[in-house]
């Protein structure tokens, strides 16, 4: 078995006993493969996720799968005045809690192999518009070619030297 996280890195997940936990369980069993996870991330992978990211200095960052907003506090909190960042959810009732949560976010209900459309919806041009791209995306549960369609188009909206920054569970079995 691969050898546990080091100590520096390692962060907790919820609990899906977590207020956020219930509408996780329930969009795995009713959302269709539009969730990976049974518990929202916590605040320390958020916290993890954005430090040291450059995020202070963006003009625009785009959130990908966000939830319920678990990393979308430390990103609004250290986003630059007059910054722009969107998100885009695939499930509708995640979208809800994030909307409620979040109201002052703008928020797509879509596809994150939508990103260039909905940078061009912003009035961005679609090429090179985007400072850096936060994704909660459950990546191994996806086709290959949703994989790379959502690379190819992320790769589309990055500016040159913007960073796609994700995470991954691993050594879970189901």
């Amino acid at each position: 078995s691969p050898p546990p996280p080091s100590p520096a890195r390692r962060v907790k997940i919820r609990s899906p006993a977590s207020p956020s936990g219930g509408v996780f369980i329930k969009e795995i069993v009713l959302g269709h493969g539009t969730v990976g996870a049974i518990a929202s991330s916590s605040a320390g992978l958020a916290r993890e996720m954005v430090a040291g990211s450059g995020i202070e200095n963006a003009r625009c960052g785009v959130g990908y799968g966000p939830g319920v907003g678990a990393f979308t506090g430390e990103i609004l909190a250290r986003l630059p005045k007059g910054a722009r960042y969107f998100a885009i959810e695939l499930s509708p009732r995640l979208a809800d809690r994030f909307a409620a949560r979040f109201p002052e976010a703008r928020l797509y209900l879509g596809s994150a192999s939508d990103a260039p459309e909905l940078c061009r919806q912003e009035g961005m041009n679609v090429h090179n518009c985007v400072d850096i791209v936060f994704s909660g995306l459950p990546f191994a549960s996806f086709p290959p070619e949703l994989q790379a369609t959502i690379i190819e188009r992320t790769v589309q909206i990055l500016r040159p030297g913007g960073m796609f920054i994700t995470f991954a569970y691993a050594g879970v079995s189901v």
